[in-house]
Order: C-alpha cells, then structure tokens, then sequence
C-alpha cells in the first residue's frame, strides 16, 4: 500500500466495496509511510503480480517479485515490523478465496478487462492503445524492431541487456 507519489493507496482501500475481505495477517511499515501486508498463495486460486489494482496498491504474487522488509533501510527510512497491527504472534495468513476472487475482479474493472471469455483478440487491441506503454513495451519493440541503423545502437543494447537481466534472463543466456 503505497503512500507516495499521486495515489494514496489507504484512502483507495477505504473506499474499496471489498475492504471487510481483508483479514489481519504479518504486517510491516515500508520506509516511505505505506505498508506491505503478507499472505500465503492459495492453491486453488492462482494469482500473479497485479500493479495497480487500486489506486496506490500493488499486489506482488509473481514468483520474481520481492519486496523490502525490517530492518532494511533506505534514504527514506527504515523498514519495520506492525506487530501492533498483525494477526496475533505476527502470523501470515492464507486469504480467503473471496478476497482473491474480488482482487482479480476489481483488477479487471480498473485496466479494463471483463474476464467473461469475450476478451479476445479484438478486445486486445483495444486495450492496448488505452494503456500507458512501460519498460516492457520498449523491450519487445527492440526485439520485433532491432537495435536501428545508425546511431544509438550501443545505447539500445545495453538497455536490451540491462532489460533481460532485470526480468532475471539467465546472463549465460544474455551473453
């Protein structure tokens, strides 16, 4: 739940028709005022990395992703535990069924997927001129476009590389 920048994920929760879904489980403070809440994955009801699925929280499930947690420090702070704020004991839980349902839901209603097997390819297109392109979207276009003709090139692909490295290519691979 992030506290910075232009959303302010604590007021988008509160507002958030689902938030009683929500059960205490380990809880820390993130250096920058906005909190990480953990959870195990549930088996039967797969979830992956979901940024933005309200304004201001990010839901990190990816099997890539990390997070800081107490005592890491940054130039913002310090990490802590909420202990005061946790389940009893500081205990993660496994979240309801319920609460991941109405995640992927309301992920869907904000970037604008239905989930209802209409998404298809032409409704693929759609989204993909309404959304804001990201490092990604770079990424692939170099890999569709090459590294250019003239000028630039030594830029382009130390920026490919540095990209295959971020997503954890293999640099074996990558060399």
């Amino acid at each position: 739940i992030d506290k910075h920048g232009k959303s302010n994920g604590f007021e988008s929760l509160k507002k958030w028709k689902h938030l009683n879904l929500i059960e205490p489980t380990l809880q820390a403070k993130t250096a920058s005022g906005g909190k990480h809440l953990f959870y195990f994955k549930r088996e039967d009801e797969p979830i992956t990395q979901m940024i933005g699925f309200l304004p201001g929280v990010d839901i990190k499930a990816h099997e890539n992703n990390y997070v800081l947690v107490a005592p890491s420090a940054t130039d913002k702070g310090q990490y802590e535990w909420d202990l005061e704020k946790s389940k009893e004991g500081g205990t993660m839980v496994t979240p309801s069924k319920d609460l991941i349902q109405s995640i992927k839901k309301q992920y869907g209603e904000t970037h604008g997927y239905k989930y209802d097997g209409k998404d298809g390819l032409r409704d693929l297109v759609r989204r993909s001129h309404t959304r804001d392109r990201t490092q990604t979207t770079d990424l692939f276009e170099t890999i569709a476009l090459g590294f250019g003709d003239e000028g630039g090139r030594n830029d382009k692909l130390a920026k490919f590389v540095g990209g295959l490295l971020y997503r954890a290519v293999d640099d074996g691979v990558v060399v």
